[in-house]
Formats: C-alpha cells, structure tokens, sequence
C-alpha cells in the first residue's frame, strides 16, 4: 500500500489546484466524519495500479491524518497531523465546518496534498488552471492527465504502453482515443500559434 507522493505523477512543487488530492470540509461534514470517535479509511489508485490510503479519525473539533509520504519515489515517510474544525453559523440555521490551515490558521473549505502536508492553497502556492493556462496549455495538461492514467509517459511522441492488467479493455480502448484526439488538438493550436508568431515576424521583425 502506498500514500501520497506515490504513482510518480503527483507533484511536490507549485502547480495548479486540479493537480493535487485534497481534503473537502462540506465532504467530512454531510458523510459524518466530524463525530467524535468516527474512524475509516480514504483510498484511491495511482497511475501504475498501487493502491494508496490515508488513515483518518474524526471529531467534532479536529480531524487526525495517518498516511506515508515520498518524494519523487524516494523512501516512505510516516506522517501524522491533527487539523483543526472550525464551526460557522449559517444564516438560515445551522452550521458549515471549516479547516484549519496546519501552518498559517486560516480557514478553508479545502486542504491540499501537494507536498508532505495538507495545507491551504495560499501555503502551497497553488493556482486555478483556469486562470493561468492557455487553450493550448488545458489541452496539454488533459492529455497528461490521461496519459498518466495508464503510466505513459508525459511526451507527446512517448509510446502508449500495453493495457495495464487492473483497467479494463474498454476502459482502455477509450482513453487511448481521447489521448490521440487530445494530442491531435495540441498539435493543431501550436500550428496555429507558430502561424502567428511567423506572420508576425514577417511583417514587424524579429526585434521589432
């Protein structure tokens, strides 16, 4: 069993949102994980079929972490945190629990799995792919994304590999389709942006 960090495709520098695995208040609340004594596991699969999991333990006024970390394949790390619940009264009766950012306090909606701990975006300087990419650069990332689903590597011209025995063969067969078509599109948008670029440097010059 793994943990965060494992798969080989989770990032431990500034990145975007979507890119991380994160920790939602408004989710621990209505499935009852804020209840004293509550305990289960959260368990997903990585790219190359490893099952990953995080121990956590409810309460109504923290949540405790047990998970391992690695970075960048290196040794397992054992990491414990306790993050605090924050409670705010709605205007239509009733509360809405929130995090506490484990390093600066702040209250948020979502923590974020993007190095060691689950921070807050300020703390792990994390942007919204919306506000900082491109057509091109969305495009690019989606087809990552699902290259990455099926341990391929990140290069355009990189070899899809076999089916991984885990995944089905429709399953399969559907994400190679959507990789081909989403790399067709990569390809048509940076012929579109090299037109331009050389229109105009035709017209102004290079230095102009």
């Amino acid at each position: 069993m793994g943990g965060l960090g494992s798969g080989g495709h989770n990032r431990v520098h500034n990145g975007c949102v979507e890119e991380h695995r994160r920790i939602d208040a408004v989710k621990l609340q209505k499935e009852g994980v804020l209840k004293d004594g509550w305990a289960g596991t959260w368990t997903w699969s990585s790219s190359d079929g490893e099952k990953n999991y995080v121990q956590l333990f409810g309460a109504e006024d923290h949540i405790r972490l047990k998970y391992k970390f690695r970075r960048n394949g290196g040794p397992w790390q054992p990491v414990e945190e306790t993050i605090g619940i924050n409670w705010s009264e709605r205007n239509f009766g009733g509360a809405q629990a929130y995090l506490n950012c484990p390093r600066c306090g702040a209250r948020a909606r979502y923590l974020y799995g993007a190095d060691t701990r689950f921070l807050c975006r300020s703390c792990c300087r994390l942007a919204y792919a919306s506000s900082t990419e491109s057509q091109s650069d969305r495009s690019f990332r989606k087809v990552r994304k699902l290259r990455a689903s099926i341990g391929a590597g990140q290069g355009l011209e990189d070899l899809i590999p076999a089916r991984p025995k885990y995944m089905r063969k429709a399953r399969y067969q559907k994400i190679v389709r959507r990789i081909e078509q989403g790399e067709r599109e990569v390809m048509d948008e940076f012929l579109i942006i090299m037109r331009r670029f050389e229109g105009a440097v035709s017209k102004k010059g290079f230095w102009s």
